[in-house]
């Protein structure tokens, strides 16, 4: 790969890094273009989270039907203090070569690490060299992103609390609302039944029932009224 297209290549690259502030988009962006600009047979990036990862990857088949990344991904796994200690730290990427296969892991701060998978031809050094910087910027990238969705994450959850206050504190005010007319419904029902019971209305004559039914709209209208507040009451604070 000549300058003029190794920088061209490398612009192409640092131009899809930071798209965005959301994680997916950024990580989607970013490894197609390593794809694309490099050449690459795949490309999958590990998310570090505690001490397990998430792969991502631009080419999900690889991880699905190929054993000899998966055995290399043991092999990364089961020597990865070593390689942080001789390749990490000096900004070298761990290289493996199997069947024709170049795999190229690096390191992205934090957030976890970088695989760049090629076939036949390996990646030419200066590229390798090119990278470090790029690398440098996506790691920073999806560090910011994390950070982001975090401030989000804890955005969402006052948020949540602040509806779930302002719930409690509007079924208090309704409860407040709603017992003296809960209390005066009740005490005209209490009313109604003792009337009745009383025997106060003489049923066997026009003027008892006319009475006792007079009697009887009255209180049930004096009801309906209270239900009236009741349901206004609900419309204010769902208006609120």
């Amino acid at each position: 790969m000549n300058n003029t297209f190794l920088n061209s290549a490398m612009l192409e690259i640092l131009l899809h890094i930071g798209t965005s502030f959301e994680l997916k988009k950024t990580v989607d962006d970013a490894l197609l273009s390593y794809v694309q600009q490099l050449d690459l047979a795949g490309v999958i990036l590990f998310e570090k989270i505690k001490d397990s990862f998430i792969f991502h990857s631009a080419k999900p088949k690889i991880l699905k039907s190929d054993k000899e990344v998966v055995a290399i991904l043991d092999t990364i796994s089961t020597d990865l203090k070593y390689i942080e200690q001789s390749y990490f730290q000096k900004s070298l990427p761990f290289i493996v070569e199997k069947n024709e296969r170049y795999y190229y892991l690096y390191a992205l701060e934090e957030f976890g690490y970088l695989m760049l998978i090629r076939h036949t031809n390996p990646i030419d050094t200066i590229v390798q060299k090119a990278l470090r910087p790029i690398n440098q910027k996506f790691a920073n990238s999806l560090i910011a992103c994390q950070h982001v969705e975090k401030l989000r994450a804890q955005d969402n959850h006052l948020l949540q609390q602040s509806r779930l206050a302002q719930m409690g504190e509007m079924i208090s005010m309704i409860a407040h609302q709603w017992r003296q007319p809960l209390g005066t419904i009740s005490s005209t029902v209490i009313n109604m039944q003792l009337k009745l019971m009383s025997g106060k209305f003489d049923l066997t004559s026009k003027e008892g029932v006319s009475a006792c039914e007079t009697f009887m709209q009255e209180k049930l209208e004096n009801i309906d009224n209270y239900v009236q507040g009741l349901s206004t009451t609900i419309d204010d604070f769902r208006n609120f």
